[in-house]
């Protein structure tokens, strides 16, 4: 590739267009919501990194504009980059996510927590060597209820590892080539000299 990126902490702040399919214990029918979310890595030397993601929204339900639900999320994600193209890096992740819905209606609370798996594939772009603009979709399914849950985002971050050009190839050096002696400086070389040490000065054949 022409550019590698280096192992290094990233850190990144995204807004996720937050789509449910009944992210909660009732089945009610969550409305789609616009959320922030903040994300630390560390980008190992290789194409693998680990990522902890914080994310937050502000739902309802659709048909009771009164119940606000406050959707809290926290994922610890692998992800594979694979080989990057320029300044382009797309990258595969898979993780865990703890979920955690505040539900108020008319001044009462309560809570509903979950466990999901999620799977997503994303693109950065490095705007410099340490900007970055960040693309992602990812899928969320909760083991508790089986429900669903998707997140289409668009962030920046920075990378603190140095991301510099490949440095070019190593050419091996052509070797080199002594040329033949002439130990008595007969004009005649030692491998062809049938008188070595003729004294100097005489002439040969």
């Amino acid at each position: 590739p022409s550019f590698a990126s280096a192992a290094g902490f990233e850190a990144y702040l995204g807004v996720p267009f937050n789509k449910y399919d009944d992210l909660d214990v009732d089945g009610m029918d969550m409305s789609d919501s616009v959320g922030a979310s903040l994300s630390a890595a560390y980008r190992f030397d290789n194409p693998f990194a680990v990522e902890l993601t914080y994310a937050r929204a502000d739902s309802g339900i659709r048909q009771n504009q009164a119940i606000d639900i406050d959707v809290q999320s926290l994922s610890l994600d692998g992800l594979y980059h694979f080989a990057e193209s320029d300044d382009l890096s797309p990258f595969l992740l898979l993780g865990v996510s703890e979920y955690q819905n505040d539900f108020n209606f008319a001044g009462t609370s309560s809570k509903n927590a979950q466990t999901a798996v999620d799977l997503g594939i994303g693109l950065k772009k490095f705007v410099t060597d340490h900007f970055v603009i960040r693309t992602e979709a990812k899928l969320f399914h909760t083991l508790d209820y089986s429900d669903n849950h998707a997140a289409l985002s668009l962030g920046f971050g920075y990378s603190f590892g140095d991301k510099s050009k490949a440095p070019a190839p190593v050419v091996a050096a052509a070797p080199v080539i002594a040329a033949p002696l002439d130990s008595d400086h007969d004009g005649v070389t030692d491998d062809l000299d049938k008188c070595p040490g003729t004294p100097a000065k005489l002439k040969v054949d």
